[in-house]
């Protein structure tokens, strides 16, 4: 086990046989790779034990870690067009198109996708204005009710679909981006990321929304609430059964509340030296009392309670973050990779990738340790900047400048 400082943090890299796993942290089961880009979104369709993974090149990969080591890879599904930033499973029974269950994604190109469980796409829902950013679903308050779907877009909208109609009703008002989540008791939580006002970016806030009952359901939902306790973004939620929810934020903050919003408990992430303090991403496991948080600063905190019991170092950003059945957990990375970490000895993985793992963090972190160290004299002059041609899209290259 190597173990380094950071912020005042522990992070700890884990070389790790089934003979010597700690049974009380957790340890690389398995990397799935399968992304030529970032992995943006994550979800487990409980009907088939598959994990579905979305990435910025536009794939969504179906996985079967139920299965053994290594979990087998279903056909790529390559009908999106742009970044798969949102998944949600569908339960069976919810829509008829998919008796046995299936996903939805949610696209930076405007469309909300549905598929079976066999991955055939059955319905593309159009309607938003710029990219789905989040899904959930309402949770009916009568026997005889299905659940909505949820969808929060970057065109400062949340919609409600009724999924065999097609219809949307508009949850209108927000700040940007907006993630959502529906609640037990019925009502709807909506959180945005803010406008940018000057050098600063404000308005970010939770919202409750509540239907109104009217006679045609889901048409008269209306904002019962707000709250503005973060001091950033809010990046997203997360039910909590029997608890409420969890938000996360770019102030470095995951906080539990209760389905009024109330925030009872606050999870600070730790400073780390790798990348700013953004949380992107929280979820519940399915122990009920653990939680992972995913950030910018590259790692994965891993909580009971509000108490952080292990830091996981990644060699990249981490996305989000996703609960599986048996009480493992998988990270999505910016390195296109999903990484599935396990407190079982017996699925650690074996002593060769957990050595790859390792490597791969301290590769990334002597990379950062280097670039802090680069200087303007180090660099081509400006007026020389016709004989450096970029490699790809999108390359950032540094010049020294003219003092006036």
């Amino acid at each position: 086990r190597k173990s380094s400082r950071a912020g005042g943090s522990t992070i700890s890299i884990t070389m790790a046989t089934a003979m010597d796993v700690d049974a009380s942290e957790y340890v690389l089961r398995e990397e799935l790779r399968g992304h030529d880009g970032s992995v943006r979104s994550l979800a487990v369709v409980p009907s088939t034990g598959e994990l579905v993974t979305g990435g910025s090149d536009a794939v969504v990969n179906r996985w079967d870690v139920s299965a053994p080591y290594p979990s087998p890879q279903a056909e790529q599904i390559r009908d999106h067009d742009h970044s798969v930033l949102a998944l949600v499973p569908i339960a069976p029974g919810v829509l008829s198109d998919c008796p046995t269950g299936g996903f939805v994604s949610g696209c930076m190109d405007r469309y909300v996708r549905v598929y079976n469980s066999e991955g055939t796409p059955v319905r593309q829902l159009e309607g938003h204005e710029h990219g789905v950013i989040s899904l959930s679903w309402t949770h009916p308050q009568d026997a005889t009710s299905k659940p909505n779907l949820i969808s929060g877009s970057w065109d400062g909208t949340a919609r409600v679909w009724d999924l065999e109609a097609g219809t949307s009703t508009i949850l209108p008002g927000h700040e940007n981006g907006v993630c959502v989540m529906g609640l037990p008791n019925g009502n709807i939580v909506t959180g945005s990321t803010g406008v940018q006002v000057d050098q600063a970016v404000v308005g970010y806030q939770l919202r409750l929304w509540q239907d109104g009952k009217s006679d045609l359901v889901g048409t008269s939902y209306a904002v019962i609430g707000s709250k503005s306790d973060h001091e950033g973004a809010i990046r997203s939620l997360d039910l909590v059964p029997h608890m409420g929810f969890i938000s996360t934020s770019n102030d470095g903050t995951m906080r539990m509340r209760g389905q009024d919003m109330t925030a009872f408990s606050t999870m600070a992430h730790p400073p780390c030296q790798a990348g700013e303090n953004f949380v992107y991403g929280g979820t519940v496991l399915s122990t009920g009392c653990d939680f992972v948080s995913c950030s910018e600063d590259q790692t994965a905190c891993v909580w009971t309670g509000d108490s952080l019991t292990q830091t996981i170092a990644h060699p990249c950003t981490v996305w989000c973050a996703a609960a599986l059945p048996d009480g493992d957990f998988a990270t999505a990375g910016q390195d296109g990779v999903v990484r599935i970490f396990t407190k079982d000895p017996l699925k650690a993985a074996p002593p060769e990738a957990q050595a790859a793992f390792v490597a791969q963090i301290e590769e990334a972190r002597a990379k950062a340790k280097a670039s802090q160290n680069v200087t303007a004299n180090d660099k081509p002059h400006w007026s020389n900047r016709a004989d450096f041609q970029g490699k790809k899209e999108g390359q950032v290259q540094m010049f020294q400048g003219k003092k006036e």
